[in-house]
């Protein structure tokens, strides 16, 4: 199917089926890789307990019409990846055994071949998040007793405080041993602070943690939902979604690239009215996940984002779109943001982007024909279709030089404010650096106001 949007031609096509509304606690999760040399491997949640897997072989269809069940057993799936040399997918997962959690996982016997083999590794290790890098088993991103690890088949390395919930990920470089490992403290009193680790060599060395918290711009960014990320060779790239901790009506898009200076890129801003209703476990924009072009090395930041003006008549629940953004200079600036789907009768939920564009991006989505986790008692259950989109990696537009951003810090905490009109001496910028005329109010959305010399900059969002 074929959907006309602002993003170009996007194609939609159904990977399987399932009726579980909720697939995801914490951040956007690998469960689509794309390996442009054999082809495309899905993975979601099926019921309460079912792990459900496809495969599309380069220039053919799905392997299963409508997925297969890889086992018949309660499992509760972390992620997936692939192995880069034969291309056969690792699915990490959890499981109860004796009243005790027991974290483990499913390797494929080749690409796409839907024999899994499940690998037990030890008990009271839960949500386990899987990376695959060049050199070596498979590693995984674990919760324990409130505290985030790195695991394997063979050691484990205790990486910091987490919380109860999973707000952890890793990802692998595939051209060489390291790893980096993301995660936030969920509760306490340093609760949404985003956290990093890597490892340059599979896990026998460390580098120290960072608090990605600190670094960030201003003082009250705080990450609800973890991050992701991507590696380019050795450079890392870390996408999140930042809010004030408080209202989760109004949040950021950011990028972390660690060896610029400075290392944070601003990517999108989105906010909605403070009456309306998000639902749990989500922000306004928010769940972020990255890819990177094989061919030209453009990046790409993929989320999902609530509508104000699209709420579900049945639960009152804002519906979500899917949205991207494009940078051709290694994240330091981005594209105006567009909405790949909706709006429309669907929530478009949980997308994630595969990490290797080749012509077009491909992701994977969730669309809720009800507004709503049936889990919790939030609209009726449905069966819904899981998807794959693939849209142009050049319908997505990008940003232009002189549009820059204003070079003056600003703080990540937005005034609020409503038909605003600029003073004469002050001059506005939008979230992509153009200068704003000041004849007439501004519409809602994201400014910098400069005034002063030399100049101070703030920024204000302008609510309806």
């Amino acid at each position: 199917m074929l959907v006309a949007t602002a993003a170009g031609q996007v194609v939609v096509d159904t990977v399987g089926w399932t009726d579980r509304d909720h697939q995801m606690y914490g951040p956007a999760v690998r469960y689509v890789c794309n390996d442009t040399a054999r082809g495309i491997h899905a993975v979601w949640k099926d019921s309460l307990g079912a792990i459900c897997y496809n495969f599309r072989p380069r220039g053919q269809d799905w392997r299963w019409p409508d997925g297969m069940r890889i086992s018949p057993y309660n499992r509760n799936l972390g992620s997936m990846d692939i192995e880069p040399a034969a291309g056969n997918a690792i699915i990490g997962f959890d499981f109860i055994f004796r009243a005790e959690p027991w974290s483990a996982y499913y390797e494929d016997s080749a690409a796409g071949a839907g024999r899994f083999t499940e690998w037990v590794m030890s008990r009271n290790h839960r949500h386990i998040v899987t990376a695959c890098g060049r050199y070596g088993s498979p590693k995984f991103a674990t919760a324990r007793n409130d505290t985030a690890f790195h695991s394997s088949l063979f050691s484990f390395q205790r990486l910091g405080r987490a919380g109860p919930f999973p707000g952890h990920n890793i990802s692998g470089a595939r051209r060489s041993g390291r790893y980096c490992h993301t995660w936030i403290e969920s509760d306490g009193p340093d609760a949404n602070t985003l956290w990093l680790r890597e490892t340059p060599n599979s896990g026998m060395q460390w580098f120290a943690p960072v608090n990605l918290t600190d670094s960030a711009p201003g003082r009250t960014a705080r990450a609800l939902l973890g991050a992701a990320s991507l590696y380019d060779s050795i450079k890392l790239y870390v996408v999140t979604d930042f809010f004030d901790g408080r209202n989760r009506g109004s949040s950021e898009i950011w990028l972390y690239a660690k060896y610029d200076t400075p290392p944070w890129h601003f990517v999108h801003q989105h906010s909605v009215p403070d009456s309306g209703r998000l639902g749990d476990e989500a922000l306004a924009c928010c769940r972020p996940s990255i890819a990177r072009s094989l061919r030209n090395g453009d990046l790409f930041a993929v989320w999902e984002q609530f509508d104000e003006d699209n709420v579900e008549p049945l639960t009152g629940l804002y519906r979500a779109a899917v949205w991207a953004s494009r940078s051709q200079d290694s994240g330091a600036t981005w594209g105006p943001a567009r909405r790949l789907v909706g709006p429309d009768r669907w929530s478009w939920r949980f997308p994630f982007v595969a990490a290797e564009v080749s012509d077009s991006l491909r992701l994977i989505c969730f669309p809720d024909s009800v507004a709503g986790f049936w889990e919790q008692g939030r609209g009726p259950r449905s069966l819904n279709p899981v998807v794959l989109l693939s849209v142009g990696a050049d319908d997505l537009p990008v940003a232009v030089a002189e549009h820059a951003r204003p070079a003056t810090p600003v703080p990540t905490s937005p005034t609020l404010a409503r038909n605003l009109v600029p003073g004469p001496k002050e001059k506005y910028y939008d979230a992509f650096g153009r200068a704003i005329l000041p004849e007439r109010p501004l519409p809602p959305g994201v400014y910098f106001v400069a005034a002063g010399c030399p100049a101070r900059v703030r920024r204000v969002t302008i609510v309806r």
